[in-house]
């Protein structure tokens, strides 16, 4: 299946005069009333700063983090789809306001389920530790385990926020470039 699908991807790929290879198919157009480049500026400071956070939350001496599993396992799920946040809008920041459709299907389409996803971890992390602090104590860690708790709901409120901002970004087509019934023009001259 995937196999099908990433050959699909490159049959929009015709090769030039130059030797160069360009992308000949459908492409989804910008179309929210915000500019797209506003727009990418909010999500980039708003994500990068929720991963910021994440990273720094890892390094907290939390009493948390070192001895439960439902503190640890959601902040490190959110960690990787922090990360994964951040690869889908590095995809999307190079097109410019038409993006290819295999892209707009891999990174956009996904992008606000990974934010809130994201964003619903970071709270369980903060909610496990507080149960985990409710349990057993603060002790003298306290202040660690009160910032871990509090910088985790901040990254699920700029999580949460991001996901906001991709609410009013819109696209539009796909609009195919040079192509005849969804295919590239001298897509049957190329050898399987």
């Amino acid at each position: 299946m995937i196999g099908k699908k990433r050959r699909k991807e490159l049959d929009y790929y015709i090769k030039t005069a130059s030797g160069q290879y360009e992308y000949v198919g459908p492409r989804y157009r910008y179309s929210g009333e915000t500019p797209r480049k506003k727009n990418l500026a909010l999500l980039w400071a708003l994500t990068v700063g929720a991963l910021a956070v994440t990273i720094v939350c890892g390094f907290l001496p939390a009493p948390g983090m070192a001895v439960s599993w439902y503190v640890v396992v959601p902040y490190v799920l959110n960690l990787v789809l922090s990360i994964a946040v951040l690869m889908a809008l590095g995809k999307m920041t190079g097109e410019g306001d038409a993006i290819r459709a295999y892209v707009y299907e891999t990174a956009w389409t996904r992008l606000p389920v990974r934010c809130v996803l994201s964003g619903i971890l970071a709270a369980v992390a903060a909610v496990g530790h507080v149960a985990w602090s409710i349990h057993w104590g603060l002790g003298k860690r306290a202040a660690a385990a009160v910032a871990f708790i509090v910088l985790m709901a901040g990254v699920c409120a700029l999580q949460f926020l991001a996901k906001k901002v991709t609410g009013r970004m819109s696209w539009e087509g796909p609009e195919n470039d040079g192509e005849k019934d969804g295919m590239p023009e001298d897509a049957g001259d190329r050898d399987p």
